[in-house]
């Protein structure tokens, strides 16, 4: 053996040479043999979460889900409920609208009848009048006016002057007061009879 095999050698305390047995111990060796330290990865491989953790987080989860998507649903069938009577009330309001223009209709073609019926009593009514110019105006009564109509129509027809005619109205007509030298307002009188009237003229 030579010097340097001799200082290359492990020895022990007495001098002698170490043997296997003295050589250090592995983290494994620590955990068979019931070693004081432990290492810190096992506090990390106990910390992970196990398949019983990840199995009650994923029930939480679809529960919370589930809840979720009904209410969810629960606010769609309200919607749908909403839309539904939104358009029964439109239906509704479209029959009363149509309705209402209908009787709309109606009732314009009864006003423009009536309009009509009453424009042709305005002139049945009409046509029975005369209306006379110059007469001279005088402070007399609608009494004495209608004389005066019956002696003047009476001197016309070659009768009687107080024979009676049936006057429905006689008066003069209106308009704004004029100078003194204006002419007299015209006289319209209207006769029960039509063909009297027609004789007169």
């Amino acid at each position: 053996m030579t010097p340097a095999d001799i200082t290359t050698q492990p020895h022990g305390a007495d001098g002698s040479m170490a043997s296997e047995d003295s050589a250090p111990s592995s983290p494994a060796s620590d955990l068979q043999t019931g070693g004081t330290e432990r290492p810190p990865w096992l506090d990390l491989l106990r910390a992970l979460p196990t398949k019983e953790d990840l199995r009650s987080a994923t029930s939480e989860l679809g529960a919370m889900i589930r809840q979720h998507i009904q209410a969810l649903r629960a606010d769609m069938q309200g919607l749908s409920d909403r839309v539904s009577h939104v358009e029964a009330a439109c239906d509704s309001l479209r029959v009363a609208q149509t309705s209402l223009a209908e009787a709309a209709d109606t009732c314009s073609e009864q006003v423009r009848g009536m309009a009509l019926h009453i424009k042709d009593l305005d002139n049945r009514g009409r046509r029975n009048n005369i209306r006379l110019r110059g007469l001279p105006e005088t402070k007399d009564s609608p009494l004495q006016l209608r004389e005066n109509l019956m002696e003047i129509f009476n001197g016309l027809l070659g009768r009687y002057l107080q024979a009676p005619i049936d006057f429905v109205r006689a008066q003069r007509a209106l308009r704004p007061k004029g100078t003194p030298d204006s002419p007299p307002m015209d006289v319209i009188c209207c006769l029960a009879n039509f063909a009297l009237k027609e004789t007169i003229l």
